[in-house]
């Protein structure tokens, strides 16, 4: 019997509450991705897990659901064993337009509101002799803001937006690794891995919420954790990616694909918002934290880095698009 193909465990479950694995297989056989696929079906809750290889580990607990699906299709070894651990992705800069008070000396009335006065029932000022005004004449009221009455004060004028350094983005601690924990009705989490020492992480809180997890490589990890009628798609392939999603609720979207050495961090609050990204080549990082109504999408190849935080009610809707070669 061949080692590498140990352990295969297919459940599918109408009530996620045991968990069982399958006896010893061999690589005869060990399903295909798209024979387990076939296999995993149910019109309740539905929890399919196949582990092909040695030492993986899956915990699926889907509490309280209702018509939710948790799939996981592993070949390698010691996938789901370790704990994700990250520290911070650094500061990130956001731009807030600042208004600023600065000195006008353009009269806002020149020549007098009054030029050439009216002389407000006073002596009259015939041809407007004091057009302009003499400032100073009781009988003519037409100059009296000869030279402007805001001279020398303060006007407001737009400045250019001016970057602030926020804290970055942080995994939380003890995050566990191969666990889909998944708690309100109608939430779907599909994890695929092909390669060794990999973790993964899916926790999907409320209800409607969508996360697929593709892991092509060894040493990488990739995190959701979701709120409520959000959206996530991460894709990595080659070695040491990690790729962190945290989206809170409202119908958010982020697809992550990644190639090589990669960090993206990714963090989107409020509602409706939308990123795209993808990373090519080595020493790629990308930290993005948006909060409502706005997206991003962007293209690395190479080592590049990309730091964007872009807050809700600064300017409504800002879409954003980047590409670096």
């Amino acid at each position: 019997m061949n080692a590498q193909w140990k352990k295969i465990g297919l459940v599918a479950l109408m009530s996620v509450s045991a968990l069982a694995f399958a006896p010893m297989a061999s690589a005869q056989t060990a399903p295909t991705l798209s024979e387990f696929q076939n296999a995993c079906v149910g019109t309740a809750n539905v929890a399919c897990i196949a582990q092909i290889g040695d030492l993986n580990q899956t915990t699926i607990d889907q509490t309280g659901a209702q018509s939710s699906r948790a799939v996981v299709y592993i070949a390698g070894s010691n996938n789901g064993t370790g704990s994700i651990q990250h520290g911070s992705s650094g500061q990130l800069t956001v731009y807030v337009p600042v208004v600023q008070s600065t000195p006008s000396n353009q009269n806002t009335n020149n020549g007098g509101s009054n030029n050439g006065g009216d002389n407000n029932g006073k002596k009259p000022n015939s041809g407007g002799s004091n057009n302009g005004g003499e400032q100073g004449n009781p009988d003519n009221n037409g100059g009296t803001n000869n030279g402007g009455s805001n001279n020398g004060k303060g006007q407001a004028q737009s400045q250019a937006p001016a970057p602030i350094l926020t804290a970055g983005i942080t995994v939380p601690a003890n995050l566990p690794s191969g666990v889909i924990s998944q708690r309100g009705p109608r939430n779907s989490a599909e994890v695929t891995i092909r390669g060794n020492n990999n973790d993964f992480y899916v926790s999907q809180e409320i209800g409607d919420n969508r996360a697929f997890q593709t892991i092509t490589g060894d040493l990488n990890a990739a995190v959701v954790i979701q709120s409520g009628g959000d959206y996530s798609s991460q894709t990595q392939t080659g070695n040491g990616n990690f790729s962190y999603v945290s989206q809170s609720g409202g119908g958010n979207t982020a697809t992550t694909s990644q190639d090589g050495s990669s960090d993206i961090w990714l963090e989107q609050q409020g509602g409706g918002n939308s990123a795209n990204l993808l990373q090519t080549g080595g020493g790629n990082s990308i930290a993005l934290r948006q909060t409502g109504n706005v997206a991003i999408s962007i293209s690395q190849y190479g080592g590049r880095s990309i730091a964007i935080e872009q807050q809700a009610g600064m300017s409504g809707s800002s879409p954003i698009s980047i590409t670096q070669n």
